[in-house]
C-alpha cells in the first residue's frame, strides 16, 4: 500500500482537528524536525517579483562601483608602478640610464676602465685579447716613430 500524499485533503476539518487526527494515530512525535514546507503558489509569485527588483538593484550597484572603481584602480596601478621602479632604483643604488661610456685603458696594470661622461668610473675588467695587442702594436708604432 502507498502512503497517501496528503492524509486530510479534501476534507474539512479545521487545522485545530487536523492535529488531533495526527496526534491520536501517530506512534511517535518528533519535536523540531527541520523540513522544507512548500510555498503556496502566491508567495512563490511574491518572492519571484522581489528577486527580480533585487537583482536588478545589485546590477545597478555594480555598475556605479565600477564606474568609481576603474579610475581608482588605474590610479592604483600606476602608483604600484612608480613604487616599483623606486624600489628598484633603491635597491640598484641609483637609475638605469643609457648614456655614452668611454673605454679608458691602464697599460700598466692591464686593466681597461669604464667612466661615464663625467668620468666617473663604472666598473674595470682586465684587457681583452685584441685590446693587449692593440696596445702592443701602439707601443711598436709609437717606437718607430721616435727612431
Amino acid at each position: 500500500m502507498q502512503l497517501k500524499k496528503s492524509l486530510f485533503e479534501g476534507t474539512d476539518l479545521t487545522n485545530d482537528e487536523i492535529l488531533e487526527n495526527l496526534e491520536g494515530e501517530a506512534v511517535d512525535v518528533m519535536e523540531d524536525q527541520t523540513y522544507i514546507k512548500p510555498f503556496e503558489v502566491e508567495t512563490i509569485v511574491e518572492m519571484e517579483a522581489e528577486l527580480v527588483n533585487l537583482n536588478k538593484a545589485i546590477v545597478k550597484e555594480e555598475t556605479k562601483l565600477k564606474a568609481v572603481s576603474d579610475p581608482l584602480k588605474a590610479a592604483l596601478k600606476q602608483k604600484r608602478t612608480q613604487a616599483k621602479e623606486l624600489s628598484e632604483q633603491l635597491n640598484n643604488g641609483g637609475e638605469e640610464v643609457k648614456a655614452r661610456t668611454f673605454a679608458i685603458p691602464d697599460h700598466e696594470n692591464g686593466m681597461m676602465g669604464i667612466y661615464t661622461e663625467q668620468g666617473i668610473l663604472l666598473n674595470s675588467r682586465p684587457f681583452t685579447p685584441r685590446e693587449k695587442q692593440l696596445h702592443i702594436n701602439s707601443v711598436r708604432h709609437l717606437k718607430a716613430a721616435n727612431l
